[in-house]
């Protein structure tokens, strides 16, 4: 997901194996989450599972990489070094919010 392949418009891997290789929930949110990931990744001159790996880790989890690469391997480990913006933050948790979540509770829940 995080290379754009699955964009809207876009059907990658999509279509291997009838389809069924990748949910069809391709929607609005996912969109928006994905377009802040790049957006994000841009600004730091980061790549994507960069930026990804850094947003969950600043929550204290401990992604669970499966790079295919040693070249993805490396990218994912400079994730490490990466540190996003309150301001960044904010945007990633608003956009992946679940519907209907307020911000006050969003606060509550990504309180660093």
């Amino acid at each position: 997901m995080l290379t754009g392949k699955y964009r809207r418009g876009e059907s990658g891997r999509a279509e291997a194996m009838g389809g069924k290789v990748f949910q069809q929930g391709n929607n609005e949110q996912r969109t928006r989450i994905l377009d802040a990931v790049l957006a994000i990744a841009a600004e730091h001159g980061a790549s994507p599972d960069q930026v990804a790996i850094a947003w969950a880790s600043s929550h204290g989890a401990v992604p669970m990489v499966g790079p295919r690469t040693p070249e993805q391997l490396s990218s994912n480990m400079r994730a490490l070094d990466l540190t996003l913006t309150p301001d960044q933050l904010a945007q990633l948790n608003e956009v992946s919010a679940p519907a209907g979540a307020t911000t006050s509770r969003l606060r509550a829940l990504h309180v660093a």
